[in-house]
């Protein structure tokens, strides 16, 4: 039994996470060196990615009443 807070098991979160976001490093470096050529997202793309990730949490942890400061 791990530590909980409301519904969320923070110990297989956190595993949860570093495992995918080690791997989207993985395939990113990858891409990247792969393509010279490639084009990095605009501040206006970074805006709408960190807009959709940020509501991703806010849904997935809903009853953690997780706001923008």
């Amino acid at each position: 039994m791990g530590i909980k807070i409301g519904d969320l098991d923070i110990a297989n979160e956190i595993v949860d996470l570093r495992y995918q976001l080690v791997r989207t490093q993985l395939m990113l470096e990858k891409i990247v060196n792969s393509n010279t050529n490639i084009i990095t997202p605009s501040p206006e793309d970074m805006k709408e990615i960190n807009d959709k990730a940020f509501q991703d949490i806010q849904e997935k942890y809903k009853s953690l009443g997780i706001h923008k400061k």
